[in-house]
């Protein structure tokens, strides 16, 4: 997965930042360098969802949900009547015990995972299969607008939009212990995750009220403007210097995620070909600065961006940060 699409139109965006350099920067035809730095501006305005939400790439052509899963499909609306489709399990513990006594509780974890900008939840069952077998947690899953089956057209607003539709909806099931979800943001679904989050403490009006038992955030960027910098450096000044306006998702995750006052698992690899570390030590140092939130970072070294998952010390990181957190609430 990569952060921006490689595609036809980013090959013509590169053309046309060619040309701003040529150009403008270079001062011998400062017409033309207006005129190219103008179509440059229209091109990131309009075409930068196209760009961010890799929504029609498909990260696996042939995925097989396994039946122990016991999956349930299904779709959700939100605020503003968009169908998003979701995926969900039960944790193995509690099917476990269900099979004992059909009156047990589910007492587990949920996980709310929030994925990258590529592909759809179904590219995705594996890591729902990862961590149903870590046992103790439940597991849901939602494509974001205009993703898979989902409906729509994704934007930032949007999107954050769809964490509180899939938020309500695990705050209305019944079957699930409401004060145990855990959020989880992968690349993009971090930067979804700390900017919905941000929206909320803004306007605590806002339903539902988010509140989470923990965070977990993997390789994900400080802020479009930054990522769009390091995947395009022959306009890096560019995009360093362009209006606010001409940025419309802006994830600005580096200058919010200090506001966050919840507990947060960091989960970076050193060889990221997507994200640079570099991001993820930013957003770790200012995590939750202004409330002495309790967070931890683990460090792999043999993955890159996509597959973390597949570090043998990925589900026992994660299970001693569950443990510790199961401890503070304790106290």
């Amino acid at each position: 997965m990569s952060f921006f699409q490689t595609n036809k139109i980013s090959l013509i965006f590169g053309c046309t930042t060619a040309l701003v350099s040529t150009y403008f920067i270079s001062g011998r035809e400062p017409i033309y360098g207006m005129m190219a730095l103008t179509s440059t501006m229209i091109f990131l305005y309009y075409f930068q969802d196209v760009l961010i939400y890799a929504r029609f790439y498909m990260l696996e052509n042939d995925v097989k949900i396994p039946s122990y899963l016991n999956l349930q499909q299904f779709f959700i609306e939100t605020t503003d009547k968009e169908k998003l489709h979701c995926y969900y399990c039960d944790s193995k513990e509690y099917q476990l015990d269900y099979q004992q006594d059909e009156n047990a509780k589910n007492t587990s974890a949920t996980i709310f995972y929030l994925h990258g900008n590529a592909g759809t939840i179904h590219d995705r069952i594996y890591v729902m299969d990862i961590l149903y077998k870590m046992k103790i947690f439940n597991v849901f899953l939602l494509d974001y607008r205009g993703y898979g089956k989902s409906s729509g057209y994704p934007s930032e607003d949007g999107l954050y939009n769809d964490v509180d539709a899939g938020y309500s909806h695990l705050l209305s099931r019944k079957d699930i212990d409401q004060n145990k979800i855990v959020m989880y943001g992968h690349s993009l679904g971090g930067a979804v995750l700390v900017g919905a989050l941000n929206r909320w403490f803004i306007n605590k009006t806002l339903a539902p009220k988010i509140d989470p038992y923990f965070l977990i955030i993997q390789n994900t960027f400080t802020s479009t403007r930054e990522m769009g910098s390091n995947m395009f450096p022959i306009l890096k000044l560019f995009i360093h210097y362009a209006p606010k306006f001409v940025l419309r998702n802006k994830f600005n995750s580096i200058d919010t995620i200090q506001k966050i006052p919840y507990s947060m698992l960091f989960l970076s690899c050193s060889n990221d070909n997507i994200v640079p570390k570099h991001m993820m030590n930013s957003l770790y140092e200012k995590a939750g600065s202004d409330h002495g939130s309790f967070k931890k970072m683990y460090n792999y070294h043999e993955c890159d961006h996509n597959n973390l998952f597949l570090e043998k010390n990925f589900c026992i990181d994660i299970f001693s940060f569950y443990n510790q957190i199961v401890h503070l609430h304790e106290l």
